[in-house]
């Protein structure tokens, strides 16, 4: 794995919502196999941490290691297993046992939101000129990111 990550992402219009390809990996408790999912992320500034839709842990067969209670968007308080997994942001970038709750809406249309557990270490960017959003993140953050007038 490399130890430094930047990409941009491009959309053809304005957008509400940042969705990215991201591919989940899970160490099966044998020890012998790897599960591994492709997915759509959403990139959430408002979630504090991760999260995994529940049917995306079903279908991984992922084991929860503890419970905590978290708060939805709703500000109501909500128990939560929590998973450990591997999320991969490109082919060689891994941010390796990553605590990630169960997203109590099924309803999503994501599998996985990333949260700022994530972005926290990361220095990212969103800009909509002419009519396009272009999202740029790079792990390990290196430096500030200022604009300028004019």
């Amino acid at each position: 794995m490399i130890d430094n990550f930047s990409k941009t992402y491009e959309f053809d219009t304005i957008v509400r919502r940042i969705e990215i390809d991201v591919t989940l990996e899970y160490h099966t408790k044998d020890g012998y196999s790897w599960v591994k999912r492709s997915c759509k992320a959403l990139i959430d500034t408002g979630a504090y941490i991760s999260g995994i839709k529940q049917s995306v842990v079903e279908e991984m067969g992922l084991k929860p290691e503890e419970e905590t209670s978290i708060t939805t968007s709703t500000d109501s308080n909500v128990s939560s297993n929590i998973f450990f997994v591997n999320v991969f942001l490109s082919d060689t970038y891994c941010i390796e046992d990553l605590r990630v709750a169960d997203l109590p809406n099924e309803k999503s249309p994501n599998d996985f939101i990333i949260g700022m557990d994530i972005l926290s270490h990361s220095d990212f960017a969103i800009s909509n000129a002419n009519g396009k959003t272009v999202f740029t993140i790079r792990l390990p953050p290196r430096k500030h990111i200022r604009f300028k007038n004019g």
